[in-house]
């Protein structure tokens, strides 16, 4: 999985960050446990409804943020200083803004269908349950997993 977004700050102090671009890369492993239910469209197609529950475990990953500060120097002319932060994903003592939790869990829903009993096309909903994020008094974030995915597969 990949995240990337940036953030421009408004302070005319100097010495004031004025830009950060932030990536996130990690991996993570899920197990999904769900029941699925099949309607016949016709004598080829099957309609598939699934509903269920997923776990999911935070394998690794990287949070790199790169910043931009402005200010002056000792004669008064306007300098820009680059700076760059690299972080683990999961549970670092040290994040940027605020950890993340390993762990995540919630509903799992899908639907889709299932074409001569091998061909299939999904779309899956997953939503997290709980708050991902890990607040260390620097800000007060809410991080929670959506995710919607579509499945092409084939049964042997």
């Amino acid at each position: 999985n990949n995240v990337a977004y940036s953030m421009g700050l408004i302070d005319n102090s100097s010495g004031s960050v004025t830009s950060i671009f932030m990536n996130k890369h990690f991996y993570d492993m899920q197990v999904p446990v769900f029941v699925s239910l099949r309607f016949s469209i016709d004598r080829r197609i099957l309609w598939d409804i699934s509903a269920g529950a997923y776990v999911s475990y935070g394998v690794g990953g990287t949070m790199k943020a790169t910043g931009y500060t402005s200010g002056e120097n000792s004669i008064g002319q306007p300098i820009v200083t680059y700076a760059e932060h690299e972080v683990d994903y999961f549970d670092s003592d040290r994040p940027l803004f605020c950890g993340v939790k390993r762990t995540d869990f919630g509903p799992r829903i899908s639907t889709g269908l299932v074409y001569k009993r091998k061909w299939t096309f999904h779309a899956i909903l997953q939503l997290s349950a709980a708050n991902l994020a890990v607040n260390h008094g620097v800000l007060d974030l809410k991080y929670r997993n959506f995710s919607l995915a579509f499945q092409l597969g084939y049964i042997l």
